[in-house]
């Protein structure tokens, strides 16, 4: 099994393929929350058309849109018991119950006012209001620490062991450390593992947090 990037007491952080790395973990998550590229086609100047391309230090540019195949879905369906997806709208799941949406409270009509995560949970569905301009973005497609902890808090049970296989710069990580959960992390770019560990390393490691803080 690959190298572990980072870990604490409650994050493992892999930096990887998901597709490569999963396969070899010999374990059965209960939860997989994830945020993972919507392979938009898209030239816009704003919002995420702005960032299809990202410079790297050799000066290649390379375009990380990519949709995840349907093979990652299977994988992901077969390693974990129960899914919370972002960007689920864009993807072949099947219908849904229990969707999730985030209210961005966005004033301005050429920007999305909301976005819509798919789960496989048999419960009402949900909505969450957080204003998008209150916080600032370590990755270009990052969700806010409240709306990760918001799944966590309204889906998930206590001992709920989470695994992100599109990690980013690591949220899903951060929100399950202040919610004593365990949670493995897999991110393939190398740039965003760094600072994911850098993230993870400077939070304060709570005793099991109750949600007030949502």
């Amino acid at each position: 099994m690959t190298k572990t990037y980072y870990q604490n007491m409650y994050v493992e952080l892999y930096h990887g393929d998901c597709m490569e790395i999963m396969p070899g973990m010999d374990v059965m998550f209960n939860v997989c929350l994830t945020d993972p590229p919507y392979g938009l086609k898209k030239d816009s100047k704003n919002g995420r058309g702005k960032l299809k391309n990202r410079v790297f230090n050799a000066g290649k540019i390379e375009t990380w849109d990519f949709a995840p195949s349907s093979d990652c879905f299977d994988l992901i369906f077969k390693k974990s018991s129960k899914q919370i997806i972002w960007g689920g709208n864009y993807f072949n799941l099947p219908p849904c119950r229990c969707f999730v949406v985030w209210d961005k409270c966005q004033p301005w009509d050429n920007f999305s006012k909301c976005e819509y995560a798919w789960t496989s949970y048999d419960a009402p569905a949900k909505l969450f209001k957080f204003d998008t301009r209150s916080f600032k973005k370590a990755h270009p497609t990052q969700k806010p620490l409240p709306l990760i902890q918001y799944c966590l808090d309204t889906l998930c049970e206590r001992e709920d062991t989470i695994v992100d296989p599109f990690a980013g710069s690591g949220t899903t990580g951060i929100a399950c450390m202040k919610r004593g959960k365990k949670c493995v992390l897999i991110e393939k770019d190398e740039a965003y593992c760094e600072l994911a560990a850098t993230l993870l390393s400077q939070e304060i490691l709570p005793l099991f947090e109750t949600g007030d803080d949502k």
